[in-house]
């Protein structure tokens, strides 16, 4: 038997193959494009760096004083009349301090209020002229020229009257500025007039120190200055009341040299003893690099991603401008209990301490906090 042979109409087999490619791009368009998932902005913990693992022990004289004080005068001149608070003694907020004769003051007050209700007398009489000749322009037995005036010269009785009440807040706040308050708690560290003196607007009465707020000022040389850094630790020794030294921190570091090209730096101190005083002598001892050794800084352990070693690694910079961080490679030269002494870092530099195993570099995150040490 012959074998037959099944043909295919060409026009049968292209139908078949459009409608499979309909179907496939129906099915194709019943999907949904699937969306990208915006990843949330990482919050990091993050320090400061400012601890030198090693270096030279620098100390310096320096001189105990108020974080915050205040020349404290009246704003107007006078003759003081009492001063009812002294050098030592300590004040809370609103405490009056000092008066000045308000005799002149009062006078000024009562010319003020009588010059006032001439002025008011005066407006009230413009006022009815006015309204008097308004109602006779109506009537038309005067002329409108004459109301003109009228009007006018209320108007300027009116300013008369502003003017007379601006002189009167003023006399009243005058007086009231003979009477000086304490405008914060704390210390009279200096009293510079005394009862019957007379005095100016601004000169000083008073020099007032904020209570509990102390600090050490020092003396840095020119040439040594620039290795100085705020957060950088400080021992403070204080010879008159503590026989241990105090823990300090540098907060400023300044610009402008004083007196024998000294440049003064600050620093504040914690748990400070009760019967410490401004003007009481102190040293400061501060660790600072040697220009002759690499010494490293102290960071967290957690804030490093280690290498295969443990002689290496990295840890992420956070960069305050973009809000990024950069992945810096660096070198672990020791330890000390849970930090590491790290050589790739300079002080200021702020490092992320927590989760640095979930970042990569370039990522941008935002501050949980910020610790300075």
């Amino acid at each position: 038997m012959d074998s037959q042979t099944t043909s295919v109409s060409p026009s049968r087999s292209f139908s078949s193959v459009f409608l499979m490619l309909i179907g496939l791009l129906i099915l194709s368009g019943c999907k949904e494009t699937p969306q990208a998932v915006e990843q949330p902005i990482r919050a990091v913990k993050t320090t400061v760096v400012t601890e030198l693992a090693g270096g030279k022990l620098r100390t310096y004289p320096g001189t105990i004083r108020a974080a915050d004080s205040s020349h404290l005068s009246f704003p107007v001149s006078g003759t003081v009349s009492e001063i009812l608070r002294q050098r030592g003694d300590k004040v809370i907020t609103g405490d009056l301090l000092a008066l000045i004769d308000p005799a002149l003051f009062e006078l000024d007050v009562k010319a003020a209020e009588a010059e006032l209700r001439k002025s008011e007398s005066s407006l009230n009489e413009k006022a009815l002229d006015f309204k008097r000749k308004a109602q006779l322009l109506e009537k038309g037995w005067i002329s409108r020229t004459a109301v003109d005036q009228a009007r006018s010269a209320r108007d300027a009785a009116a300013s008369d009257v502003n003017f007379a009440t601006s002189r009167v807040h003023q006399a009243r706040r005058d007086l009231e500025k003979t009477r000086l308050y304490a405008p914060f708690d704390g210390v009279i560290a200096e009293q510079v007039t005394d009862n019957f003196s007379e005095v100016k607007a601004g000169e000083q009465i008073f020099e007032l120190y904020a209570d509990g707020m102390l600090e050490v000022e020092v003396g840095v040389p020119e040439n040594i200055i620039e290795r100085f850094s705020l957060g950088l630790k400080a021992k403070v020794r204080l010879p008159a009341v503590a026989a241990d030294s105090l823990e300090g921190r540098i907060t400023q570091v300044g610009t402008v040299a004083g007196s024998g090209y000294l440049y003064p730096v600050t620093v504040s101190m914690v748990d400070i003893p009760a019967t410490l005083r401004p003007g009481m002598a102190a040293e400061v001892s501060i660790l600072l690099a040697s220009e002759d050794v690499v010494s490293g800084y102290l960071v967290p352990l957690s804030a490093i991603i280690p290498d295969e070693n443990m002689k290496g690694g990295a840890l992420f910079v956070f960069d305050e401008t973009t809000s990024q961080v950069s992945k810096r490679k660096i070198r672990v030269m020791g330890a000390s209990e849970n930090m590491l002494e790290i050589d790739g870092i300079r002080a200021g530099d702020v490092i992320v301490t927590a989760g640095v195993s979930f970042l990569s570099d370039g990522q941008q995150v935002k501050l949980l906090n910020t610790q300075r040490p």
